[in-house]
Order: C-alpha cells, then sequence, then structure tokens
C-alpha cells in the first residue's frame, strides 16, 4: 500500500520540463487518477502557483476523468467516482472511499493558500511559479514558493509521496 518505497525511506518525485512539454497532462493528472485507482482511501492534495487561474485546471480535468467525461474508461475499469457530497474545485470527495472522514479524495490549493492541515499519501506541486510572479515579486516569490514545498513536505504521511512537477526559469528558482 506505498505509493513510494525505496529502501523504507520516502524519496521526492521531481519532474523538471520546459514550457508545453506535457508535464501536467502527462502526469499530474493521470498519476492521481492512478493513486486513486489503487489506493481508494488515499487523500491526495494538488498545488499550484495560483489557485482561480491554474489549480482550478489542474482540478478540473481530473474531475472530468473521475466523471467520465473523458471516454468514461476510468469508471468502466474502477466504478464510479462521483459521491453524494458536492465536488467544487477546492474539494471533492470520491464515491469509491469507504471512510468519509478527514481529508477529501482530492484537494486543490495554491501557494498563496498554503497546504497546512492537511494529512494525505499523495501531493503534486505542479508549476508553484510563474515568470509573472517572478517578475512582480522577485525572490520574494521563490522565498515563498520555498515554505510551501517545506510545508507541504511535513502534510504527506511516512509512506507517501510528494512530486514536484515544474517549468525552471532561472538559477534561483530551483
Amino acid at each position: 500500500d506505498h505509493i513510494c518505497e525505496y529502501q523504507k525511506q520516502r524519496h521526492l518525485l521531481m519532474i523538471e520540463r520546459p514550457r508545453g512539454t506535457g508535464k501536467s497532462s502527462l502526469f499530474t493528472i493521470p498519476a492521481i487518477c492512478f493513486v486513486h485507482a489503487h489506493l481508494p482511501e488515499a487523500a491526495m492534495l494538488l498545488m499550484s502557483a495560483e489557485f482561480e487561474r491554474m489549480a482550478t485546471k489542474f482540478s478540473s480535468a481530473i474531475r472530468q476523468h473521475w466523471e467520465g467525461q473523458e471516454g468514461g474508461k476510468l469508471i468502466q475499469l474502477f466504478g464510479q467516482h462521483q459521491s453524494d457530497t458536492k465536488w467544487t474545485d477546492e474539494k471533492m470527495m470520491s464515491a469509491r472511499r469507504t471512510r468519509k472522514a478527514g481529508d477529501p479524495t482530492l484537494t486543490t490549493t495554491s501557494v498563496e493558500k498554503g497546504a497546512t492541515g492537511y494529512h494525505v499519501k499523495f501531493d503534486v506541486i505542479d508549476d508553484p511559479t510563474t515568470q509573472a510572479l517572478m517578475r512582480k515579486n522577485g525572490d520574494g516569490w521563490n522565498d515563498k514558493v520555498w515554505s510551501e514545498f517545506q510545508e507541504a513536505n511535513t502534510v504527506v504521511d511516512k509512506d507517501g509521496c510528494p512530486a514536484l512537477v515544474y517549468t525552471r526559469y532561472g538559477q534561483s528558482d530551483v
């Protein structure tokens, strides 16, 4: 039941690629669907630089898969995901979970909102920075991202997996 297991230590999964190479489409969205398909009780966290413009775009794509709008293969293979609980851009509780207490199946947040208070098995930080935010806020934004990255790692269970998916714009944003 471990998402990441390598010599009994948790490791960070990092994907760094240029803009437009499909990082989110090829990893973030399928990975969250895969983890939920195989660990339906797992709570997951998805964080991006901006909630409205970025994080909700990712959660909407995941929701489409969970609702069967993307050809319905996920539902054919793993059953219904839509539950009686109202789904929002910020929180989704899957019908596949038997334990309804605790964190939702998927919680979406941003660097600005933070990750404090969650307990998850899988944490994906996808595009925690943008060129516009770096130009606007300089190294202050990188400091904020680093702080939230460290905080997000504390909410991942010992047998869970944090993942960082990002575009590197310069030396200071690593």
